[in-house]
């Protein structure tokens, strides 16, 4: 078994578990296929977590539509971080 839907409702929500994840993922005897939630605005302030994520075996990732732009994302009432 190698492909995973990684259930994180934002896996990339944290610059130090992504890279953490890296390290693991890089340590095992196989290459796994995995895909998640994401922020796009994380992936938009810190560049080489896409790196980082497709490194470790991330094909796909997924974004809600309402966290697009900050007014939607005031609109929802929902905390940016």
């Amino acid at each position: 078994m190698t492909k995973f839907q990684l259930t994180d409702d934002c896996i990339n929500d944290n610059y130090e578990h992504v890279k953490n994840i890296h390290s693991v993922v890089k340590s095992l005897p196989f290459k796994p296929v995995m895909s998640s939630y994401a922020r796009a605005d994380l992936c938009n302030k810190y560049p080489d977590i896409i790196d980082m994520m497709a490194e470790s075996g991330f094909k796909v990732l997924q974004v809600g539509v309402e966290s697009l732009t900050y007014l939607s994302l005031i609109h929802i009432s929902e905390p940016t971080r």
